[in-house]
């Protein structure tokens, strides 16, 4: 599925704004888009503001998997949890 196919289908079933940007952020990061420009010009670029989605992005990010989607690696770049 496309992200943009994603973004249709959550915005269909209700998904508000916030968990909209939550889950294309992790569509991104599973998708290789990982570093922090490339997720917010991609995920704006399906209509969120950038500030909002570089909000969603450090407000999810942190090293404790149980409080947090994802973390950025010595590199730089974003991955989720496992």
């Amino acid at each position: 599925m496309t992200l943009e196919g994603l973004h249709d289908d959550l915005f269909a079933a209700g998904c508000n704004r916030n968990e909209l940007a939550i889950a294309l952020i992790e569509a991104c990061i599973l998708s290789g888009i990982d570093s922090g420009p490339d997720i917010v010009r991609t995920v704006s670029a399906l209509g969120h503001s950038k500030p909002s989605v570089g909000a969603q992005l450090s407000h999810n990010r942190g090293n404790n998997p149980v409080r947090y989607r994802w973390f950025k690696a010595e590199t730089g770049h974003y991955r989720l949890h496992q």
